[in-house]
């Protein structure tokens, strides 16, 4: 089994007879990214006297010591235009085309503080609005394929959260457990701080910011180990002091990629109430 530097693990198979030719046996692998690990018989179904010489791992650069999770958040806000700029928006709306499958997907996001969110994805091939959610202070109205879908206590609280534009800055506040790993990982070959937060109702997210320019290039959802939503960010560009990334690759069901290139992002444009109905 080997993994490589996006993250990206694979097996390959070798026929038993290898064994028989010489000490050592080549053979190629097929990835585009710098490997960081290989492990023989990852199973252990093979005899092996000593299966500690079994793993190789590349070489791991360490985070600077003394530096935290918070540091690195900070460093992000920073980066992408500061919190002033940051805690002066007041609407926001965003416009991106994806595809899937061939399939053109168009999403719409509007938001307006401090409590109201619209998202609209519709496939215009099908006439349809795959998923709709609209959320108008304590109103929470959640739609699939033109279905009203039920939303009890626990799932409001959970979309409602949705309503932050940078979600560190709930984290910062809601009692939310943040740690930085001491390794630096990679992305897409680059080297990146990777942060883990444990929210108060348990689930977990794991944070990537590029090392060099601090912008989040990645996010993963979990329930225990189970992956429930994989975001990743690129191409970041300026729209009124902010810094927004305007490709966006959504990975759904565990191996189905969104990948949405954003068209158009709007900062104080002034939303009227009537769009969040």
């Amino acid at each position: 089994a080997y993994t490589d530097s996006d993250g990206k693990t694979d097996t390959a198979r070798l026929p038993a007879e290898i064994w028989q030719r010489s000490g050592t046996w080549t053979f190629k692998v097929n990835s585009t990214s710098k490997l960081t690990s290989v492990v023989i018989d990852p199973a252990k179904g093979l005899p092996d006297v000593d299966p500690s010489n079994n793993t190789w791992k590349g070489e791991v650069r360490k985070v600077a010591a003394g530096t935290t999770a918070t540091d690195i958040i900070n460093r992000y806000f920073t980066a992408i235009g500061g919190m002033d700029k940051l805690n002066g928006i007041k609407d926001q709306s965003m416009s991106a085309i994806g595809s899937v499958q061939g399939t053109e997907i168009n999403m719409v996001k509007k938001y307006k503080s401090p409590d109201k969110y619209y998202m609209d994805i519709y496939i215009a091939s099908m006439g349809a609005h795959a998923s709709r959610l609209i959320i108008n202070g304590d109103s929470v109205i959640a739609e699939q394929m033109g279905n009203r879908m039920p939303v009890d206590a626990n799932m409001k609280n959970e979309l409602k959260s949705s309503l932050e534009l940078f979600p560190e800055k709930q984290y910062l506040s809601d009692g939310a457990k943040l740690m930085l790993s001491p390794d630096f990982e990679q992305v897409n070959g680059k080297d990146v701080y990777k942060l883990l937060v444990t929210e108060p109702d348990g689930e977990l997210i794991e944070l990537y910011y590029d090392a060099a320019t601090y912008y989040k290039v990645k996010s993963i959802n979990k329930q225990g180990e189970q992956v429930t939503g994989m975001l990743e960010f690129s191409d970041y560009k300026d729209v009124s002091g902010i810094k927004f990334p305007y490709t966006l690759v959504n990975t759904i069901g565990g191996n189905q990629q969104i990948n949405f290139k954003v068209s158009e992002i709007k900062i104080n444009s002034g939303l009227s109430d009537g769009e969040f109905k």
